[in-house]
């Protein structure tokens, strides 16, 4: 036998939590997030308006990859040199 209360208590809850979600997301969306572009300081709202975002602009993102491509920043790592794959000298 299936309560009557209990029948309807899972389209409830789910009532509840859809309730719930959208008060979330009406709190998130309420509050305009903006972050400093790396490159320059300038201050970018986060969202779908600022196509480059983090960065303020095309150039700024440009100036990012060219850093990156030149080595200029890097992740730091700690090489493992019992295993290094240095083909310079001639192995014997």
């Amino acid at each position: 036998m299936i309560w009557p209360a209990a029948k309807n208590a899972s389209k409830v809850r789910k009532a509840e939590t859809v309730h719930v979600n959208q008060e979330r997301k009406n709190e998130m969306t309420d509050e305009i997030m903006t972050v400093n572009c790396p490159i320059c300081g300038k201050s970018v709202v986060w969202g779908e308006q600022s196509p480059y975002r983090p960065f303020c602009c095309k150039r700024c993102q440009l100036i990012d990859l060219g850093e990156w491509a030149d080595e200029e920043k890097r992740i730091p790592s700690n090489p493992d040199l019992s295993e290094s794959d240095d083909w310079s000298e001639e192995q014997q």
